[in-house]
């Protein structure tokens, strides 16, 4: 697998674009199954699109990460290897999340309903994702692996980009 980091840019890429596409279908799968659920409502956030559309921006990082597959050796592995590893921990997590919500279609599995603001929910996955980067981060030292170093800083930034969201929904809330 490391080679594909190493020497294979064209390869890396499609993995790159491959995960993407896989990623947004779990994701879409989670939306449909959250959907099929009575127990837990999410609170619209602000200005959101469609889930086809919001779970599409994925692709924009996509593209650059695929762009960085064919930089230099050491900033290939690091950047673009560090998104396949935190699109991983992505599949990862979506996985989980389809799991879990598909449990929640039986009215045995809960009763009465939660209703997450979406504050929570942005702080939901910024913790997630932070929890991911120091796991990224552990095996980075462990391994030596500068793509785990990599994932650490993709997972990281999308991490603190949600807490920030976080934040700025709890100040307008305060505002109201």
């Amino acid at each position: 697998m490391r080679e594909i980091f190493l020497t294979g840019s064209s390869l890396l890429a499609a993995v790159i674009a491959f995960l993407a596409v896989v990623n947004y279908g779990v994701t879409l799968l989670a939306a449909r199954a959250q959907a099929a659920q009575q127990f837990i409502i999410y609170e619209p956030l602000a200005g959101a699109r469609s889930p086809h559309v919001r779970y599409a921006f994925p692709f924009f990082s996509a593209a650059f990460a695929i762009a960085l597959a064919f930089a230099q050796r050491p900033l290939r592995g690091f950047l673009a290897g560090g998104y396949v590893v935190a699109q991983l921990f992505g599949l990862a997590l979506s996985t989980g999340a389809v799991l879990s919500l598909r449990n929640l279609k039986s009215s045995e599995c809960a009763q009465g309903q939660v209703r997450y603001a979406a504050m929570y929910q942005s702080l939901q996955q910024s913790a997630y994702l932070f929890g991911f980067a120091i796991f990224a981060a552990i095996v980075a030292l462990l391994s030596q692996s500068i793509e785990f170093l990599g994932g650490v800083l993709w997972l990281g930034a999308t991490s603190a980009g949600y807490f920030r969201r976080a934040r700025s929904l709890t100040r307008q809330a305060e505002r109201s």
